[in-house]
């Protein structure tokens, strides 16, 4: 609901839900994972609508270091619209970090292109960042590329949500 009503621009209300959600105590329902997983996400999604809120500096003080995974490994409860490392490489490049954070991009997008529908909006979002996050890093090459993947995805959905548009406007 909070992811919902931050692609809606309705940041207030989706901060108001998120700090209503209850206090998840350690859980075992991951075998040999992380207790805390749960915790961790809620700060996931605290540190993400902290960058959408444009306090990119809360939202790298909070991120959940602990839902990241080698480069490579997919979060064994990664999906694509929960991925820690798609929201870590836009918390880095908003910080200025341009060239971890193009890394960490550049390893999310491979992935989501392996995994998923090659013009799903999500994806497509997650190349407009890589974009912005490369022509930061002084990458034009790179920075064009992925613009011209995005706008590729939203020209075959051209009716998908102006949220994932948003990096391209």
């Amino acid at each position: 609901i909070v992811n919902n009503l931050r692609m809606a621009g309705r940041l207030d209300e989706a901060q108001e839900f998120l700090a209503a959600a209850p206090e998840f105590p350690p859980s075992a329902r991951n075998e040999g994972g992380d207790p805390n997983e749960d915790r961790h996400y809620l700060t996931l999604i605290a540190s993400d609508l902290a960058l959408a809120r444009g306090d990119a500096t809360r939202a790298l003080k909070i991120f959940p270091l602990a839902l990241l995974t080698p480069p490579g490994r997919l979060h064994p409860s990664a999906r694509i619209d929960t991925r820690p490392a798609a929201v870590y490489g836009r918390v880095l490049c908003a910080n200025g970090r341009y060239q971890h954070g193009l890394a960490v991009m550049r390893e999310v997008v491979a992935q989501d292109a392996a995994n998923h529908y090659e013009h799903d909006p999500r994806l497509a979002f997650r190349r407009a960042i890589a974009g912005q996050c490369a022509l930061g890093a002084g990458d034009r090459q790179s920075a064009r590329a992925f613009a011209q993947q995005a706008r590729e995805s939203f020209t075959v959905q051209p009716g998908v949500s102006n949220f994932y548009k948003a990096p391209l406007l």
